[in-house]
């Protein structure tokens, strides 16, 4: 018997390990946890560089949207403006073109350019009322009845005007012309003649 626990207690420390052995494994262990260390700061740095690339496609982003922005806002002005200038060419067209039409045809301006402009459009260009070009439309005017006063020379008596100091009739009105309504003109033009109505003060 004793010589069987003799033999286990040699054969344990036979076992052990050296003092030598034990301060090899202790490198081996210390050699692996710094190969840990370094991977975890390696991953740790390329995280970093990720969220660094990130915010800076963020940023990116934020600067292309803002762009993006300040590019429609400058669009939906210079479209408004276009818009305008558009506007205000298609009057001046209108107004030209009814000017001359209204001058063509010995009309009034007074009289017949509030209505004419109302009426008219611009169409591919050109003026237009109720689809017929402005100058046929004002020619028509001419040789309608309803509108004779309107125009020099129609409706009128005497070599085609009325004396301006009628002997009877409706008495010719001191009002200025500014200060008339349309009506008003193209009763006075109507019943006493464009003569008369251009000897009104202004």
């Amino acid at each position: 018997m004793e010589e069987y626990a003799q033999e286990e207690f040699n054969n344990e420390e036979e076992q052990q390990p050296s003092l030598e052995e034990l301060r090899d494994m202790l490198a081996d262990r210390e050699a692996e946890l710094e190969k840990v260390r370094d991977a975890l700061h390696n991953s740790n740095e390329e995280a970093k560089t990720k969220r660094l690339k990130l915010r800076e496609r963020e940023q990116s982003l934020a600067d292309s949207e803002a762009a993006v922005s300040e590019y429609q806002k400058e669009l939906a002005q210079y479209q408004d403006k276009v818009g305008k200038l558009d506007q205000e060419s298609k009057q001046h067209l209108k107004s030209a073109e009814i000017a001359t039409a209204i001058a063509q045809h010995r009309g009034v301006p007074e009289l017949l350019r509030p209505a004419l402009e109302q009426m008219a459009s611009v169409e591919d260009g050109a003026v237009v009322i109720k689809g017929q070009p402005v100058e046929e439309y004002v020619a028509s005017m001419k040789e309608n009845p309803t509108f004779s006063g309107a125009f020099m020379g129609r409706g009128m008596s005497g070599g085609g005007l009325k004396s301006t100091t009628p002997s009877h009739g409706p008495k010719i009105p001191t009002k200025p012309r500014s200060q008339m309504t349309n009506q008003e003109k193209e009763a006075v033009i109507t019943q006493h003649g464009i003569e008369a109505y251009n000897q009104l003060p202004l």
